[in-house]
């Protein structure tokens, strides 16, 4: 939803570059999944963990068919698969509060604000054609510098919001805007800062899992590092068609 303000285009058209990143990951998962389960000496085991899985997959699903095959648009998609999983997992008063709490935060709320602002100062500055001419001046390869930016701002904040507020305006040079949107530069900055953010050791929910299931960031990594390598090769292969 930022990028899409920053970049000043609707979430579809977001969707429809980066959609390779999105397809590399849940390979890239299924296949740590499936190595871990094949290790398990357990075979109902391994049935119901597979199926669970595959069952959980349906409100994601619901998202990309109400959008993309309905055509409904995004806010009305996710207002409908939001009702659907609050329905099927019945939860508590409490946690619908806190849900609600979250949702309407002030933390929100004002980055939705300071991202307004900061992309608007970068605009009328125009620090962002600075970058792009500097750039060029130097022969810098811009796809590399995308996913290098990012990707160095998703690990040291491990913000999903913070990387895509502060690289995209500065990339929007290079990346482009509205009808201008350059598909391969925009999937490598969001997978530079997508995959920044998986791998930061201080990102909330791995130190929330981290605590929860009292694990060690040695066990955790053993399968994070390769499920992002593969996300990475996957992306990158799929995209070639991108680069024509």
């Amino acid at each position: 939803m930022i990028a899409s303000v920053i970049l000043k285009t609707s979430v579809v058209r977001i969707i429809e570059a980066t959609y390779p990143a999105a397809i590399a990951s849940y390979v890239a998962g299924f296949i740590i999944f499936a190595i871990g389960m094949r290790k398990s000496n357990n075979s109902s085991e391994r049935g119901k963990v597979s199926y669970r899985a595959l069952v959980n997959l349906w409100p994601f699903l619901l998202i990309i068919t109400l959008i993309f095959l309905m055509k409904l648009p995004v806010d009305i998609s996710l207002l409908i698969s939001a009702i659907l999983v609050t329905i099927h997992t019945r939860p508590s008063k409490e946690e619908v509060k806190e849900g609600l709490k979250f949702a309407l935060s002030f933390k929100i709320l004002a980055v939705v604000i300071a991202v307004t602002m900061f992309t608007q100062y970068v605009y009328d500055s125009k620090a962002a054609l600075a970058l792009y001419e500097f750039m060029l001046a130097r022969d810098i390869p811009a796809l590399p510098l995308c996913f290098l930016i990012t990707f160095i701002i998703g690990i040291t904040t491990a913000g999903e919001y913070v990387y895509t507020g502060t690289a995209f305006p500065l990339l929007s040079e290079i990346i482009g805007t509205s009808s201008n949107i350059k598909d391969i530069f925009l999937l490598m900055s969001y997978t530079g800062g997508y995959l920044g953010v998986m791998l930061s050791p201080v990102h909330l929910c791995l130190v929330l899992t981290l605590e929860y299931y009292k694990a060690r960031y040695s066990g955790v990594y053993k399968y994070l590092v390769p499920a992002v390598a593969i996300s990475l090769v996957l992306t990158l292969l799929l995209s070639l068609g991108s680069v024509a």
